[in-house]
């Protein structure tokens, strides 16, 4: 038997982080945001990833929802930036394996 098990707790809390990673555009946000060392505001992320601001500030909140990005004000603007917590290292883990060729 494998030492590896999960109770029903942690077996939520994975499928909630992997649920993250069910969206091309919540990808492409996150993939950015680890390429970045500082924050980006909205209207950044929406160009580089082709969506509304609109839409790119539901995806995010979504993302803020989760613990995986933080955001801060920069005068008008909202920026964000990957948190620096177990949960974004597991997902920057997982999207390397993923881009692997």
């Amino acid at each position: 038997m494998s030492s590896f098990s999960y109770n029903k707790v942690k077996a939520k809390e994975a499928a909630g982080l992997l649920k993250i990673l069910s969206s091309g555009p919540r990808l492409q946000i996150i993939g950015l945001l680890l390429e970045r060392k500082k924050g980006l505001c909205v209207n950044e992320i929406a160009e580089v990833v082709g969506l509304s601001q609109s839409a790119t500030s539901h995806q995010l909140a979504k993302l803020a929802d989760k613990g995986v990005i933080q955001c801060a004000r920069d005068g008008k603007n909202m920026c964000y930036q990957i948190c620096q917590c177990d949960k974004a290292r597991s997902l920057a883990w997982v999207l390397r394996v993923l881009g692997r060729n």
